[in-house]
């Protein structure tokens, strides 16, 4: 899977114009799968912490472990959203404020003329 920069990039690159309101909607989608994602990994940890009050055996070790490694790889995958949606709102506002000021160009100019 590409990261989100890149997508982002290549859809700057074949667009005229950037529109916020769909950076906004993706980012917001980022931040609800990121939120569901917690969720579900904070269950999965729960209840692997509590299974480990009932199941004491050299298999279970072995388990607990795994869980250990596959929730170190969750948080990781929870790191990248994070990551990603950081990105997405430098992106929109770095364009809110580059169109304020040519927004502002703009009226300069049409007022010194």
């Amino acid at each position: 899977m590409r990261d989100i920069e890149t997508r982002v990039v290549e859809n700057l690159d074949r667009s005229e114009n950037i529109d916020t309101n769909k950076l906004t909607a993706e980012k917001d989608k980022l931040i609800k799968k990121k939120e569901e994602l917690k969720e579900v990994f904070e269950k999965i940890k729960v209840d692997t912490n509590e299974l480990k009050n009932h199941w004491e055996t050299k298999t279970s070790e072995s388990v607990f472990t795994n869980f250990e490694d596959l929730y170190k790889e969750f948080e990781t995958i929870i790191e990248n959203f994070e990551n990603d949606i950081d990105f997405l709102e430098k992106v929109i506002e770095g364009y809110n404020e580059l169109e304020v000021h040519i927004g502002k160009e703009i009226d300069e100019k049409i007022a010194t003329s």
